[in-house]
């Protein structure tokens, strides 16, 4: 028999889940002007629930040094899309829970950090908001390795 109590993972986001305001993060300023963007993909960012629903957040780009810009906001989810964005543009690197190498012991986990500027970090920013925030960044990192390949 299933726990009546409601996941609350099963609600569609709302301003009140926005991630907190980190009082510490620096890093890159928030990505909001065109010009700030370095050779920008278009990028969908939806919250995705337990069970695998997705809700879409909006709408933006993401450039090579994973700062993103959600310009096209879902109506409902506009002041939580500007908050994740924030704190993703703040993060000066990620730390990445992964299953271990094939020489490690099959328990546990290891973590990998991958800091901002690394050519692998948005497509490893990718993997943390999903992660922590159950946030999906769709984004073709390809395109970001190699900006002559973006879709012009």
């Amino acid at each position: 028999m299933s726990d009546p109590t409601p996941d609350p993972t099963d609600a569609e986001p709302t301003d009140a889940d926005a991630p907190a305001p980190d009082a510490e993060a620096s890093g890159p300023p928030a990505a909001d002007a065109p010009d700030m963007l370095l050779d920008p993909v278009p990028l969908e960012v939806a919250q995705v629930d337990g069970a695998g629903g997705r809700v879409r957040v909006g709408l933006g780009r993401i450039d090579r040094l994973g700062r993103l810009s959600i310009d096209v906001p879902d109506p409902d989810c506009a002041a939580y899309a500007a908050a994740l964005a924030d704190r993703l543009n703040g993060m000066e690197a990620v730390i990445l829970k992964l299953p271990p190498l094939p020489d490690q012991p099959p328990s546990g986990l290891r973590k990998v950090r991958v800091e901002r500027g690394d050519p692998e970090f948005p497509a490893r920013l990718k993997t943390h908001a999903l992660q922590v925030f159950s946030v999906a960044l769709d984004f073709d990192a390809a395109a970001l390795a190699d900006p002559g390949a973006a879709p012009g």
